[in-house]
């Protein structure tokens, strides 16, 4: 095991809840001290693992749409994904190169990526990977794992 990530609601809701980013925290702790938590930077399960002093990686989305306090725009509004994929790839290299991106509202949010989610279970997913990956690459932006320490 390289890392752990909570999926979905849970991740949702661990990012503003401390006592549940407290419990995913230790339970990592408890399996594997040199597991990497991916999170996204400044949330509650960020701060929850660096206080354990786990690894963490800063995680940002690729295809999901932000609200101007950093939070993921919810999957109930239409407009909570990005489907086009050269969008999203041009939003993660300026959140790679600048550490910002666009929230909904037509602000800027200042985010830390390390690590980029992009989701498989929707329809052009495999394109989707492939155009982020194309750009990246054009970028000079390094892909590569996350490595324990």
């Amino acid at each position: 095991m390289n890392h752990v990530k909570p999926h979905g609601a849970l991740y949702n809701m661990a990012v503003r809840d401390r006592e549940l980013s407290d419990a995913i925290a230790h339970g990592v702790l408890a399996v594997d001290t040199h597991a990497i938590l991916f999170a996204p930077a400044g949330t509650e399960l960020f701060r929850a693992a660096r206080e354990l002093r786990l690894q963490t990686a800063a995680e940002v989305f690729a295809d999901r749409n932000y609200n101007a306090d950093g939070s993921l725009v919810s999957r109930t509004r239409p407009d909570a994904l990005l489907h086009d994929p050269a969008t999203a790839a041009e939003r993660v290299v300026r959140m790679l190169t600048e550490g910002k991106i666009r929230a909904v509202d037509g602000g800027d949010v200042s985010v830390t990526a390390e690590t980029i989610c992009l989701h498989g279970d929707k329809p052009g997913a495999v394109e989707f990977a492939r155009t982020l990956r194309a750009r990246l690459e054009r970028e000079g932006i390094v892909i590569a794992a996350p490595e324990k320490n």
